[in-house]
């Protein structure tokens, strides 16, 4: 009786471990800022503007992966887009895994002005490039970062070159800090994680 006393009570403890684990799992995942490739309809801004990623093929194979083949020399418009499920406050946006060899411009929408990453004005765009080993971390936003309120949509306009032959996998998200430029381990996300599988020919 004893025993079975003692099991009942282990079922029930790993049980409310479990539960508790699961549900901490539940919220990890729970993000308040949705990204995707392209720009939505919804959208009503810059509508003179590309809204979907070109390439030679493109394919989104899920909400969030998208595969590109392209060809060395030639440039591709490279839309994304945010939207926030709430008030959001200083948002920034880091991609990881880029390869050196591709050439990075971002768009002014406003001006219609393309600017290489490095050459961004410090008073419109903060962006923090950082090579290791053919690969870039860019950290990148306004300088007080991006602000958001429920059901807004934010389109960002880039533009690539690649310059030689290469098969890449790269990562961009979005997320919220107080503080500068961040080492990667210190940043937590808050939206989903993009990613963008390549070729380039």
């Amino acid at each position: 009786m004893r025993n079975i006393k003692f099991a009942a009570v282990v079922i029930l403890i790993f049980s409310i471990i479990f539960t508790f684990t699961w549900g901490c799992k539940e919220t990890a995942v729970e993000k308040d800022l949705e990204m995707r490739w392209g720009i939505p309809q919804e959208f009503e801004a810059f509508e003179e503007l590309e809204r979907s990623p070109q390439g030679e093929e493109v394919e989104l194979v899920s909400e969030d992966t998208m595969e590109v083949t392209w060809k060395t020399g030639e440039s591709y418009i490279l839309p994304l887009s945010a939207t926030s499920d709430g008030e959001l406050e200083g948002v920034r946006y880091y991609g990881h895994g880029i390869p050196a060899s591709l050439q990075l411009e971002w768009l002014d929408p406003w001006e219609g002005e393309w600017y290489p990453l490095e050459e961004i004005p410090s008073d419109l765009i903060r962006a923090d490039i950082r090579e290791e080993a053919g690969t870039l971390s860019v950290f990148f936003g306004p300088p007080s970062g991006a602000d958001f309120e429920e059901g807004m949509i934010r389109g960002i306009w880039f533009r690539v070159t690649p310059t030689r032959e290469k098969e890449f996998n790269f990562f961009i998200y979005g997320y919220q800090e107080d503080k500068e430029m961040e080492d990667p381990s210190l940043i937590t996300p808050v939206s989903n994680m993009l990613s963008l599988r390549g070729r380039v020919e």
